[in-house]
């Protein structure tokens, strides 16, 4: 298999504010990527069925679009707490099922600074919020690793976009 023909699932996983979002619309462009957001999916679900839909249907939906997206020679960046090693394994598995390279891009961003965007937010709403204990804390959160993926990278606040961008690249062409 031509490993630059394959197509490409960049799973980004972190904690709420951690910069998933933020990080996905900054790649989308230069890796000619398609976002499939977990919670605009979220949000869009339950603004049509009138209610906050089920945490298991907007999973399945989201992995439909993915499955949809993830062709010969494409990238899906899928924004995504990626929060269970269990969950990961499913996600590895449908890139699998694709033959896609699998990569995790994980944001291991300290609490003092995804408290502060989450206070940021609490006046702004530019995003929906989470409770700050979920912000705050990593409770019932499996950091992943580098056995989990094609490619694992560990983002750090000083980790900068190029670097990510020429590891990833580096990794798939």
């Amino acid at each position: 298999m031509n490993r630059s023909a394959s197509p490409v699932l960049i799973c980004l996983s972190g904690l709420p504010f951690s910069g998933k979002t933020f990080l996905c619309t900054a790649l989308k462009e230069s890796l000619k990527a398609t976002i499939v957001s977990y919670d605009d999916l979220w949000v869009k679900q339950s603004e049509e069925n009138g209610s906050w839909q089920s945490w298991e249907q907007v999973t399945k939906i989201a992995h439909q679009h993915i499955s949809k997206f993830l062709l010969p020679q494409s990238v899906v960046l899928f924004d995504n707490l990626g929060d269970t090693r269990a969950y990961r394994r499913t996600l590895q598995g449908l890139a699998k099922e694709k033959e896609a390279i699998f990569v995790i891009l994980y944001l291991d961003t300290p609490a003092s600074i995804r408290v502060k965007r989450w206070t940021e937010n609490q006046e702004t709403k530019h995003r929906h919020s989470v409770s700050k204990t979920r912000v705050s804390q990593k409770t019932q959160f499996e950091p992943p690793n580098r056995t989990e993926a094609d490619l694992f990278v560990r983002v750090l606040p000083t980790t900068t976009l190029t670097d990510i961008y020429e590891l990833v690249v580096t990794h798939i062409y």
